[in-house]
């Protein structure tokens, strides 16, 4: 029932719900605050001036109290409303209103919270208004507000405040087209229905930059601020949580981009002193006092409009910066890392985490050392054996710094989607395995996010999610996983041999720049050739890059009428081709700089070099007797004799791993099919009667579960039996990749039944955690779920006691998988 009360009555309630000064009025935007979502308003009465952004004329700052008497100090912000269209394929913003000043605050805590609004102009009190603000507990049927983004304890993952762990599976989205935020409409829709929790923002000249162009500084773009909000809302809509990056190295750069060309944003720049700026160099922005003291007001500004959203896992504060060292100070970049995120870490009331990254293959301490930098971040392209390959990194940078790592962006090519050679993702589907099952705080990111939405591609995401989602995967700690395998692949060829009909293979090369591998490799056969660009680098280097140099050696059988071909797509000064065949020089061509550049992949040249080999057992080598690199597309050998790896060697499959306390994960992948071999044959050679060998140290009796990886869908399950530290598990019959969840078996013991209780006691002993299903027989034939679908859990001590009702005298029982 409502009653009508008197108008005196309710000017009474109102006096006495706020105090007042200066004219200052309070105004609530958010219908029915709750605990966990932010909550706005708006302050009227605030005096005009020449720059609201600008804490030093005007600051607007919200002291909140919660019921357990914690104070936060929360800033405000200039906000302008905007309502969106799509016309022509674009976004169009129209202004709504007047700009006005807005706060925001979350709470974790239900009941009445005080915020004191206090207004400053040119750092002299104008004048306060407090105002009572309850906030209410869930709505009936909502889950508790599970909170903000924290590092684990483990130091591996991450988890929200209530202690949910959080894993990550996302991808890149950095950016929208010209439909601006209708593409996040669409794109976060379709990562969150393939089981997708995580997506990394850039904030730049072309988006959601508020202080990226002339005109700019500390006047900040609320139409990209408003963009940038609408996106932050809709990623809490689709469970998503957001790394924001602040700026990308571009906007430091003085010359054009190798290869997208422009992104020499420094002349761009609104620090740079020929804009209005306070440095005249891109290094000055780290060096500068007062350019920290500009910056360190958009960090004021980015906190009070977006800190409060628990969608925010992280500010990373530059992209891939060591892209521009060659006109930047590296000690002056990373004392300006631990000062800005120093300062973040002060000022942010809500504490979120804070990072950077850097371009791989580099890997700098004086970054990831530093203490208020809460993970380190790791971007690969172009790399094979990827779930190999970011293993080893993260697993690397997590042993040296003792925090999370993040495979944060992956492409099996820097300049492109490059479909046509992962036709079949497995490149992409062995990264986001390598990162899962790596160790890092997720799987790795993909960098292609248009392409991935237009295509479908998600798809192996939801496939990840589905097999992981009944695992403790991300919980807890998990223990990189040792397998014992065949070992390294030999560099020589037996010495009997080279019979039967000749084959011809190329050779793809790992064109990263500076890249060391062992450059000698033997072909016995055409799968040997899958290893190539873990073993060849397509840079070749001449005497001005000793350091650099990296052997082209290939030992193998040849026939009549052999050759090999080397592509050569660009050279820099004085290079000279040559190649030898077992040390003596059978080919030698200069490659004069034609065009006066410094790009690898110009196709300067185009040009196959083709050298004759003679029959029999040799050693083929390619070096560059000139100065500087020379730069291969591919190497072909044509003419190859069937033979074998010295002594007898066979590959075993490439597996990586985690062990947690109750359970273990396997990623197995085909010698065959570790990308980028086979990687355009739909149908790679079927592995048949293999077996994976791992380190175990708890005996007992152990059951695998296998599952297709593109799929989702169950493979097959095996069983094996620790023997002196060493689990054998059976390997289901594979063409490219598996994934294999492991756990000990448990045992069934019989308590007997209670007095006056047709119950039957039943005991499961096995490791802490793990997750079975009874299954009840009356011929140990025919199985059927005993009395419940719902798993046993064992508990902390790897226990689980349960009642099963009247069973039957002549059953026999046992644990299954759920």
């Amino acid at each position: 029932m409502f009653r009508r009360w008197p108008i005196a009555w309710l000017l009474l309630v109102v006096r006495c719900s706020f105090s007042v000064s200066a004219a200052l009025s309070y105004s609530l935007k958010t219908l029915n605050p709750q605990v966990g979502h932010a909550v706005e308003w708006s302050i009227g009465g605030v005096p005009a001036v020449a720059n609201p952004f600008d804490p030093e004329q005007i600051s607007v700052d919200a002291i909140v109290t919660t019921p357990s008497g914690a104070q936060k100090t929360i800033p405000c912000f200039w906000y302008q409303s905007y309502s969106r269209s799509l016309s022509g394929g674009n976004e169009n913003l129209t202004k709504l209103g007047a700009a006005e000043w807005r706060g925001r605050f979350t709470s974790l805590e239900v009941g009445g919270h005080k915020i004191s609004v206090q207004v400053r102009t040119n750092g002299v009190l104008f004048g306060s208004i407090t105002n009572a603000l309850p906030i209410a507990g869930p709505s009936a049927g909502q889950p508790s507000p599970s909170g903000f983004v924290r590092v684990a304890s483990s130091n591996q993952y991450f988890e929200t405040d209530d202690g949910q762990p959080l894993p990550l599976i996302g991808a890149n989205i950095c950016w929208p087209g010209g439909r601006g935020t209708y593409d996040y409409d669409d794109w976060f829709k379709d990562l969150s229905a393939h089981g997708g929790n995580f997506a990394r923002l850039w904030m730049c000249p072309w988006a959601f930059g508020i202080e990226a162009e002339p005109g700019t500084l500390t006047k900040y773009r609320l139409d990209r601020a408003w963009q940038l909000d609408y996106v932050f809302d809709l990623a809490g809509k689709y469970g998503i949580k957001l790394m924001l990056c602040l700026d990308y190295h571009g906007m430091y750069a003085v010359t054009p981009d190798a290869i997208f060309g422009g992104g020499d944003n420094w002349k761009n720049n609104p620090y740079n002193s020929a804009l209005g700026g306070p440095t005249s160099s891109a290094n000055g922005y780290f060096t500068n006092a007062q350019a920290h003291v500009i910056y360190e007001k958009r960090l004021r500004y980015l906190i009070a409009r977006y800190g409060s959203s628990t969608s925010l896992l992280a500010w990373e504060l530059l992209n891939e910066i060591d892209n521009v060292y060659a006109t930047l100070n590296a000690t002056d970049v990373a004392s300006w890392h631990a000062y800005e995120s120093k300062w973040i870490k002060a000022n942010d009331p809500y504490n979120h985490l804070v990072t950077t990254s850097l371009t791989g293959n580099s890997d700098r301490a004086e970054i990831w050392n530093i203490r208020t930098l809460d993970f380190s971040q790791y971007h690969s392209y172009g790399e094979p054996t990827p779930a190999a390959r970011l293993t080893a990194v993260t697993t690397d940078q997590r042993r040296r710094y003792g925090k999370p790592s993040l495979v944060g962006e992956f492409g099996i090519n820097a300049a492109g989607w490059s479909k046509p050679s992962d036709p079949y993702l497995r490149g992409l589907r062995q990264a986001l395995w390598g990162g899962a099952l790596g160790g890092t705080s997720g799987t790795a990111m993909s960098w292609w996010w248009e392409n991935l939405h237009s295509e479908g591609d998600y798809a192996i995401h939801g496939a990840l999610h589905s097999i992981l989602a009944p695992t403790h995967w991300g919980q807890g700690t998990w223990e990189s996983m040792t397998f014992q395998t065949s070992g390294t692949a030999p560099t020589d060829v037996s010495s009997s041999g080279g019979n039967g009909e000749t084959f011809g293979v190329t050779l793809s090369l790992n064109g990263q720049w500076g890249a060391k591998s062992g450059g000698v490799l033997a072909l016995p056969f055409p799968d040997a050739a899958n290893r190539s660009s873990s073993v060849f680098n397509a840079f070749v280097h001449g005497s001005s890059h000793a350091d650099l140099k990296n052997p082209f050696k290939v030992n193998a059988w040849y026939g009549t009428n052999a050759h090999i071909t080397a592509h050569v797509n660009s050279v820099s000064t004085g290079a000279i081709l040559a190649v030898y065949v077992d040390g003596t020089q059978k080919l030698r061509l200069s490659l004069p700089d034609k065009d006066g550049k410094f790009d690898a992949t110009a196709n300067e040249y185009n040009l196959d070099v083709v050298t004759n080999l003679p029959a029999g057992k040799h050693l083929v080598e390619i070096r560059n007797v000139g100065l500087d690199w020379l730069y291969l597309d591919w190497v072909r050998f044509d003419g190859v004799l069937p033979s074998d790896y010295a002594g007898g060697w066979r590959p075993s499959p490439q597996a990586i791993g985690l062990t947690g306390v109750s359970e273990s994960l396997l990623y197995v992948v085909s010698p065959s099919a570790a990308f980028p071999a086979n990687a355009t044959n739909p149908a790679p050679p079927r592995q048949t009667n293999q077996r994976v060998t791992l380190q175990r140290g708890i005996p007992g009796n152990y059951a695998a579960r296998w599952y297709d990886p593109e799929s989702g869908i169950v493979a097959g399950e095996s069983e094996g039996t620790v023997t002196n530290g060493l689990l054998t598990l059976p390997v289901p019959d594979y063409a490219v990749d598996l994934v294999g969840w492991v756990q000990q078996k448990p045992r069934l013991t019989a308590l007997g039944y209670a007095q006056d209780n047709p119950a039957l006691g039943m005991r499961i002993t096995g490791l802490p955690g793990a997750r079975w299903l009874l299954q009840e027989s009356f011929n140990l034939r025919d199985w059927n779920v005993a009395f419940s679908n719902t798993p046993v859990v064992l508990d902390e001590s790897g226990r689980a006691d349960i009642a099963i009702p009247a069973p039957e005298s002549n059953s026999s029982w046992r644990a299954i998988w759920p």
